[in-house]
């Protein structure tokens, strides 16, 4: 009981600490993207997998198709750039949510109930990238009756690449403390086969070039 007491009074004094911090802090100045920069600083081709363009609205390069009106107004992002990258049969769908608020950064275990998919247990896992390293990503089964699917998604931020949503939160308070109450900023990163019962080698492979292109065209921003 006693060491009870003597953790709940350091959790108390750290969070004075820590909310005094940031009370006392200078409001600095904050970056503010736009859908377009974001856009700019993606690949559009991974490997042999090119960029598929908006077919309904030709005039949008950024991206293969254009999120719906209600998720801006939820997550009240920066911008979503949604490119579907393919070559013959093969194609992956990757997702980039951009912004500074970690409130954007959802868990996507939501919206892949919405959407009718039955969910299996996350784990976390490593994709090799040539340039980057190891990344921490987390990958969760889906199966829609017969239909069975790979969704991965991780995160980006100033910090680094973070594989879980708790793991981004944590993260982007830690950067807000010590750079006195600067947000962090960065990206969700989700990416889902648009194949059915998918090989997850080639999963593996493909997420693995486009963090090495997105390196290189955003000098490592993503």
């Amino acid at each position: 009981m006693e060491r009870l007491n003597l953790r709940l009074w350091a959790v108390a004094i750290i969070s004075l600490v820590v909310g005094g911090v940031l009370f006392a802090a200078p409001r600095p100045e904050q970056k503010t993207r736009t859908e377009t920069w974001i856009g700019q600083q993606l690949p559009t081709q991974v490997g042999d997998f090119k960029f598929i363009p908006n077919q309904e609205d030709p005039s949008n390069t950024l991206c293969t198709y254009k999120m719906d009106k209600m998720t801006y107004d939820t997550l009240h992002p920066w911008g979503i750039v949604a490119r579907v990258f393919a070559k013959g049969p093969e194609a992956y769908d990757v997702v980039v949510i951009g912004s500074n608020d970690k409130e954007s950064f959802h868990d996507p275990k939501i919206c892949f109930g919405a959407q009718g998919w039955v969910l299996g247990a996350e784990r976390v896992e490593k994709i090799h990238t040539k340039t980057r390293g190891d990344v921490d990503v987390t990958v969760v089964d889906m199966t829609k009756g017969p239909d069975k699917t790979i969704a991965v998604y991780f995160y980006k931020t100033q910090s680094g690449f973070v594989a879980t949503n708790n793991g981004v939160k944590i993260s982007m308070l830690k950067y807000k403390v010590t750079n006195w109450g600067k947000n962090d900023e960065g990206a969700f990163i989700r990416i889902i086969p648009r194949q059915i019962n998918p090989n997850p080698e080639n999963l593996n492979a493909f997420i693995g070039n486009w963090l090495d292109e997105a390196g290189k065209t955003s000098n490592d921003y993503y």
